[in-house]
């Protein structure tokens, strides 16, 4: 079994199995991003996925319910599972499963077929599992249905998780640190999973505006090593201070300046992290009605969105009209530069 990095290179291995209709089953340790891969590969290949969790069913969740039909038993198939389409069919927790919701699983993975249900063409079966080897108590799974498998062990990889971060705008603090440190997934308590969570944290606090570093840093240390939250909290500090929605929608001619500096120094990551925020408060349901019936706010949230460069402004305008917050009173600040 090779190793592949979470990433682009595994996305296209995918892509490959689909098409050759041979099943994979990925190894990894926990948060490296296996179910992450697997729904950006189905998104990159116009594909559906379906994920199954065996320790949240129950066998008839796979095997189906029986009913008598002309003197025999048969199975109405379970409506969770797919009739049509192309897809990825993702069974999560294979060999931590009781026995008794591990032999149907596999004889859907392996046979494609469950009783009277039939897998359809183009769903492709694959298993997500973490190996007794890296520490975790699980079954052996039998040999003869492992064969039936193409396996690739899944690595983290710090660049292409960087990549993935800032595409979800993630807080560029956390994208930061962990971009600069290379051997940070070297832990079973350091991996992109943790790390996406951090990055969370952090905006979440950012958004209350008025938080106590401390409480920051009890919560950082809840999901990574509290060395990595320290150092964390040390980048926050050393980066220019995002603002708040509040600081958008209610004091946007005191920021104007400092956006507009970000502007000119081409800090995209600060740009996008400051309208992801504002985007995020905006679709509460009371802060973006509040905004929406304050014309005063809705212009800064406007004008805000025109001075954004290239792209970013683009989807921001297209984002406020899309919701209703592009009013009258704030189109003519869109784009103004007074």
């Amino acid at each position: 079994m090779m190793s592949v990095n979470a990433g682009p290179d595994l996305i296209r291995k995918v892509a490959v199995a689909h098409r050759a209709d041979v099943p994979v089953m990925l190894h990894g340790k926990h948060g490296v991003g296996k179910s992450e891969i697997l729904a950006a590969a189905a998104k990159a290949m116009g594909v559906e996925i379906l994920v199954r969790d065996l320790s949240l069913m129950e066998p008839s969740d796979l095997i189906g319910m029986p009913e008598l039909k002309d003197g025999r038993t048969h199975f109405r198939p379970p409506a969770a599972l797919p009739t049509s389409g192309r897809g990825l069919l993702v069974i999560e927790e294979l060999n931590r499963a009781p026995r008794h919701m591990m032999a149907p699983a596999l004889q859907l993975l392996t046979a494609r077929k469950l009783n009277d249900y039939v897998l359809p063409p183009g769903w492709l079966p694959v298993a997500c599992v973490n190996d007794a080897a890296d520490g975790y108590h699980v079954d052996d799974l039998d040999p003869a249905l492992m064969s039936r498998f193409a396996h690739v062990r899944v690595e983290p990889d710090v660049t292409a998780w960087a990549a993935w971060a800032r595409t979800a705008n993630l807080h560029p603090a956390v994208v930061d640190l962990v971009s600069a440190t290379p051997n940070v997934f070297a832990t079973a308590t350091s991996n992109p999973r943790s790390w996406t969570q951090a990055a969370r944290i952090v905006s979440a606090w950012e958004q209350a505006g008025d938080g106590v570093e401390g409480d920051l840093v009890i919560m950082l240390a809840g999901v990574l090593d509290e060395a990595f939250a320290h150092a964390l909290v040390r980048t926050y500090r050393s980066r220019p201070r995002i603002p708040t929605a509040r600081d958008i929608t209610d004091d946007y001619r005191t920021w104007r300046p400092e956006v507009r500096g970000w502007v000119k120094n081409a800090r995209l990551d600060v740009l996008a992290s400051t309208w992801s925020t504002l985007r995020d408060r905006l679709t509460e349901d009371e802060f973006g009605a509040d905004v929406i019936a304050d014309p005063s706010r809705a212009a800064n949230v406007a004008a805000f969105a025109g001075d954004l460069p290239g792209d970013l402004r683009k989807d921001a305008v297209a984002w406020l009209k899309g919701h209703g917050m592009a009013l009258p009173e704030a189109r003519a600040a869109v784009g103004a530069r007074s």
